[in-house]
């Protein structure tokens, strides 16, 4: 049964990439819906993604149902935002991803297997990572996940969601389609990684097609 949904959206965002959480926030806050752009707290420090990733996360406000961290190099579907509500009123626990690259092994897997039975969503195997490219949780777990231990070796946000996730016992679930991408004309990563030949495209990407298409009750 759908519950109503009230998500609050960030952008964990970068300053050596100031064109790129523009073109997020626009995305998000034309569909009405406001987008807070999280700057890492200390962008000339050592490379570490978490960092920002934690202070989106530790920013939830209190009159959301859920919080919604994108990474500035996100490609966003047409209504993102406005798909987003829908889907996660369907799936209203646990971590939802909006993307998974196809080469992301068995998670990619998973989505792709979910696609074929013309499912809208994938459970993902646990993994020691998950995408942490636009990711939603309850308002409770963004908090948690804001304050949960990790060494100065944990810098990837992507890890930390896994290993909080798999603490916690929480499961994680992927739409699919994924309504966000990876955009491939960086040259880097969020975590500083160059990118060599290397495509990081969604698995099942929704493409030119609406959200309002997608039925998120098919299991």
């Amino acid at each position: 049964m759908a519950v109503t949904i009230a998500p609050s959206f960030a952008c964990q965002h970068h300053p050596a990439r100031p064109h790129l959480e523009l073109r997020v926030a626009r995305k998000v806050r034309r569909s009405g819906y406001p987008c807070e752009v999280v700057v890492d707290p200390d962008p000339f420090g050592p490379t570490n993604p978490w960092r920002c990733a934690r202070e989106a996360w530790r920013r939830t406000p209190d009159d959301c149902t859920h919080r919604v961290v994108i990474q500035d190099d996100a490609l966003l579907c047409t209504s993102f935002a406005p798909a987003v509500a829908k889907a996660l009123a369907e799936q209203p626990t646990g971590v939802v991803t909006f993307f998974v690259s196809w080469i992301a092994h068995g998670q990619g897997r998973a989505v792709i297997d979910a696609c074929e039975r013309c499912a809208s969503w994938a459970r993902l195997p646990q993994t020691g990572w998950y995408p942490h490219v636009a990711v939603a949780l309850p308002r409770d777990d963004a908090r948690s996940l804001s304050a949960f231990h990790v060494t100065d070796r944990q810098i990837a946000d992507d890890l930390v969601l896994a290993n909080w996730a798999h603490a916690n016992h929480r499961e994680v679930w992927a739409t699919v389609p994924s309504l966000a991408d990876h955009d491939e004309t960086q040259v880097s990563t969020i975590a500083g990684h160059v990118v060599k030949n290397a495509r990081r495209a969604a698995a099942c990407h929704i493409g030119d097609h609406h959200p309002r298409l997608v039925d998120w009750t098919q299991r």
